[in-house]
């Protein structure tokens, strides 16, 4: 008997004794196309305990280990509990983008450059430039 837990991994093994879940997880494909096995060279250590972890079946729940919690965050946010929603909400939707507010100062030089940026190009708006390539190098 299996269940399939998520996108990122393939099918967890409902035995206590299941041979690592590890070696079944796959993350995103590469540049190359080719999805990318995940190694255990590539997690830190405590991703990789809490992955083992995870990914194990709960005999009890009768799921992977992920599911229940996943099961129980949405219990605690049907009950109200503002942080399984804020959860929920962050991982379907993304995190709210933070705005960031900058003060610029700008001095009289820059406005002055800026104007005249701003007057070359209103002047040569429509207009075709041709431009010379230089003929040879100067050596000095």
């Amino acid at each position: 008997m299996s269940s399939d837990i998520s996108q990122d991994c393939t099918i967890v093994s409902t035995s206590l004794l299941a041979p690592n879940p590890i070696n079944n997880l796959k993350r995103r494909s590469g540049g190359d196309g080719k999805t990318k096995r995940l190694a255990s060279k590539d997690m830190y250590p405590w991703e990789k305990a809490i992955r083992l972890v995870c990914h194990r079946w709960d005999p009890k729940r009768k799921m992977a280990r992920l599911q229940a919690l996943a099961e129980k965050t949405y219990e605690l946010a049907m009950e109200g509990n503002m942080a399984a929603i804020k959860e929920i909400g962050d991982r379907l939707d993304g995190k709210a983008s933070q705005r960031v507010a900058m003060e610029v100062k700008v001095d009289e030089q820059t406005l002055d450059l800026l104007d005249a940026r701003d007057s070359l190009l209103q002047a040569l708006k429509g207009r075709t430039i041709e431009i010379e390539p230089e003929t040879g190098s100067e050596s000095t």
